[in-house]
This record gives C-alpha cells, structure tokens and sequence, in this order.
C-alpha cells in the first residue's frame, strides 16, 4: 500500500544499443581486466589481515595492561 497515492512516481528507461564491435573488444581486455580485479581481491584480503593483525596485538597490550595493573 503506498504511502501518498495521489503522488506519482517517475520511472526511467534506458535503451542502449551494443557497439560494433563490442565482443572483440571484451575479449581482447578480459585477460587485463581479470588480472586487475584478482590483485584488488588480494589487496583487500592483505588489507583485512593487517587489521586483524593489529585489532589482535591491541587486545594483546589491552591483557598485558590489566594483568599488570591487577599485581
């Protein structure tokens, strides 16, 4: 059920024709597309290590505070 009948709603539609062309074109950057996207997969995934890495070192320094403060 709408919220506001009486308003009407705007809708777009795009019509694209495909370049001549096109497929040769795909076909011959795919290799260089897919080496990109694997190395930003890789890039991401060191990313998330490194912050684990350092989430881990700082509860790490967070026990050894409290262990300390507690002696």
């Amino acid at each position: 059920m709408r919220e506001n009948p009486s308003k009407e709603s705007v809708h777009y539609v795009y019509v694209c024709a495909k370049q001549e062309g096109a497929d040769e074109q795909s076909a011959q950057y795919w290799a260089a597309v897919e080496a990109q996207i694997r190395k930003e997969e890789v890039d991401d995934e060191n990313i998330m290590d490194d912050s684990y890495d350092e989430e881990e070192e700082e509860q790490a320094e967070g026990t050894e505070s409290a262990q300390k403060e507690g002696q």
